[in-house]
């Protein structure tokens, strides 16, 4: 009886591991194919507005234009946030070492400290493609 429950214990965490990872396979999976229909569905639209000619060209550029642009901004708030939870993470890392080691041990919070600061500061003052193109097109 002892053996028996020496081997469930063993087999309900694996099983319990398989069922999770194969979940999340499915779901990356469906997240993929809904992706790629709406990039499908998308494309088809762009095509007949093309097609129409004329206005639908215009549309469609403008169209592209507003993605591209919604997807730098989604991109720059993830930056953003990335580099505020480290460098926030360094600073709690930093207070926590101070309180609880004597020396300068405390000082290794430096490290994500610094690499959320520069994240930040990249986010924050990089120079986004839309400002850029909308500078060529001023000077040019």
């Amino acid at each position: 009886m002892e053996h028996v429950t020496q081997i469930a214990a063993l087999m309900v965490p694996m099983i319990l591991s398989i069922v999770f990872f194969a979940f999340l396979s499915v779901v990356g999976w469906a997240r993929e194919k809904r992706r790629e229909r709406e990039a499908f569905y998308r494309h088809e639209v762009q095509k007949k507005l093309v097609d129409q000619g004329g206005e639908g060209s215009l549309q469609v550029l403008e169209m592209i234009r507003r993605e591209a642009e919604l997807q730098d901004r989604r991109r720059r708030e993830a930056r953003i946030l990335g580099g505020l939870v480290t460098t926030v993470l360094g600073a709690s890392l930093m207070i926590l070492l101070y309180a609880l080691t004597p020396g300068g041990v405390w000082t290794a919070g430096l490290i994500p400290f610094s690499v959320g600061a520069v994240i930040l500061l990249y986010a924050l003052f990089a120079t986004r493609p839309a400002q850029l193109q909308t500078q060529i097109g001023k000077s040019g």
